[in-house]
């Protein structure tokens, strides 16, 4: 009666094509070497896809396997894997690989080492995740926090009950306090015309109409009170509600404003 083992056999392919699918959704490739047999590595299909090769070409050599890092990095992964072989233990780091097209992808590459009962390490199994995109959206996050660090401009964002959540240093030098101290306030301390609720009816008219400008006065650690224009957007992020606004300071334009209705009322 072979029913049992029949039954065995399809759970064990369920099993694996359920691993194939979720490291193909995942980018996760799978992968192993004995230390005896270089010249057999094993790759799990997505692995293939992920180093931008057919699954159909069969194992390879751990020679071929690291011909496919970049250049820089070949001998720093070289060093890893002998550190690690010689200490037994994991290694997890970061790397570049070359498809054959010339394009390069970012890899996080965990290996594990197999002891043997002897405790010599026989084999090493580990897994490799494509973070390409990662790396992209890490770059453009840092440019875009870059950008908003040096903006010439008071830039902040609040939360519904006017917590200042995060600024810039524009703001800092605006309010001539420090960052530390304006994430303890909210802008009903820095805005002196601004009530509860003032602040409520505002934020109630920002999350109807999403972006609004008003003219308004701040005020400074030191006691300044000067006048503002504030281009507010409301925001979604995360689960959670934000007015994202950027602060100009316009007392020099008021000043003109002012000669000139002088001038004009003097005609």
């Amino acid at each position: 009666d072979i029913t049992e083992r029949q039954s065995t056999e399809e759970k064990l392919r369920r099993t694996q094509a359920n691993l194939a699918e979720s490291q193909r959704l995942t980018h996760i490739g799978s992968w192993s070497w004995k230390t005896d047999q270089r010249e057999n590595v094993y790759w799990s299909d997505e692995h293939y896809r992920i180093f931008g090769m057919d699954p159909r070409v069969g194992n390879l050599g751990l020679e071929e396997s690291l011909a496919r890092f970049h250049p820089e990095d070949i001998a720093p992964f070289r060093e890893l894997v002998r550190k690690s072989v010689a200490t037994k233990t994991g290694y997890e780091t970061t790397a570049r690989i070359v498809l054959p097209d010339g394009s390069i992808r970012n890899i996080r590459g965990i290996g594990n080492p197999v002891l043997d009962v002897d405790g010599n390490v026989v084999e090493f199994i580990g897994t490799t995740t494509d973070i390409t995109e990662q790396k992209r959206a890490e770059k453009e996050l840092k440019l875009a926090q870059f950008s908003l660090e040096h903006d010439s401009g008071a830039i902040h964002w609040v939360d519904p009950s006017g917590r200042i959540v995060y600024t810039n240093e524009g703001t800092c030098r605006l309010l001539e306090c420090s960052r530390e101290e304006l994430l303890s306030l909210s802008v009903l301390d820095i805005a002196p015309k601004m009530t509860q609720q003032a602040w409520e009816t505002f934020w109630e008219a920002l999350k109807s109409q999403g972006t609004m400008t008003l003219e308004t006065e701040n005020k400074s650690r030191r006691g300044r009170i000067f006048p503002v224009e504030v281009n507010a957007t409301y925001l979604e992020f995360d689960g959670k509600e934000y007015a994202f606004a950027f602060v100009r300071d316009i007392t020099e334009r008021k000043q003109i404003e002012e000669r000139l209705r002088t001038l004009s009322s003097a005609v």
